[in-house]
């Protein structure tokens, strides 16, 4: 996006880590945000970093997801498993003439960095809060930790924000800055958004690859390919070298995470537009 933030707070660790309330409030005609959160942050952790700015995007106007009148169309809730309380239930009850919240005609996506995950303040914790239509295209389980295309949609379009250039022809990304002589650091992340004429898509080939092995879905350290359209590409961690990967859409988001423990080398991609396109 073409919103810019300026440091004006220094955070204190607390516990090994950054505390506070959980709430967040814009100090009035200071023009300056005072973001203050309940949980107990590690600086660095991806995860946490997600949290800080999922509590940024309600400051700058994003209601929680789940909130938005064509909610139906993707997701049922399970009122009978949420709490009585009347703010609980206000988190899932849609937006209305009272309550407005306008999509701007942006994408439903069930990975928002403001949605939240399925057993969300549930009474049985083994059972959902929320169900998805539709699994296959709605993802309320992995843990979203990244803005999407849509979070990003939806912030150009309520700021008006001006179209970027498009990526042109072909580039790189790398896991870390020191490939070539040294591991990735820990509770580190990385990320790149691509974005070529429309039409023409993207395909990305590693040239290089050693993370940490995880066969469990790759919770630790892991690079992602995640489409245009919010659909995950890829998903992949260890020594294998992962398949070349082409988009359906013009756009493409790529994220690296590692967590606190190992380390290994990291990997190079290449990335490619296809097609005639031009701007």
């Amino acid at each position: 996006t073409n919103l810019d933030f300026q440091p004006l707070i220094t955070f204190k660790g607390v516990h090994g880590g950054l505390y506070g309330y959980r709430y967040t409030t814009l100090s009035q005609g200071s023009g300056r945000v005072r973001l203050v959160t309940g949980a107990t942050l590690t600086p660095g952790d991806q995860a946490h970093r997600g949290h800080i700015t999922h509590e940024l995007l309600h400051v700058l106007g994003h209601v929680h997801f789940q909130k938005r009148p064509d909610r139906d169309d993707f997701i049922s809730v399970v009122w009978d498993n949420l709490p009585a309380s009347e703010g609980t239930r206000y988190q899932f009850t849609k937006c209305d003439a009272d309550a407005p919240c306008d999509p701007l005609g942006t994408a439903y996506d069930c990975m928002s960095i403001m949605y939240y995950r399925d057993t969300a303040f549930a009474v049985d914790p083994a059972q959902p809060t929320m169900l998805a239509r539709n699994p296959a295209t709605c993802d309320l389980k992995s843990a979203n930790r990244w803005l999407t295309w849509t979070d990003r949609d939806l912030l150009n379009k309520n700021y008006e924000c001006p179209t970027p250039p498009y990526d042109v022809g072909e580039g790189s990304f790398e896991s870390h800055e020191s490939t070539s002589s040294g591991d990735y650091p820990v509770n580190y992340s990385r990320e790149k958004w691509l974005t070529v004429a429309p039409g023409n898509t993207i395909q990305v080939t590693f040239a290089f690859f050693q993370l940490e092995e995880d066969l469990e879905g790759c919770r630790y350290d892991y690079v992602q390919l995640r489409d245009g359209n919010g659909r995950t590409l890829l998903k992949a961690c260890g020594t294998d070298r992962p398949p070349t990967t082409t988009t359906t859409t013009n756009r493409l988001h790529i994220a690296f995470n590692s967590d606190a423990d190992y380390t290994a080398k990291g990997f190079t991609l290449q990335w490619k537009e296809l097609g005639n396109n031009t701007a």
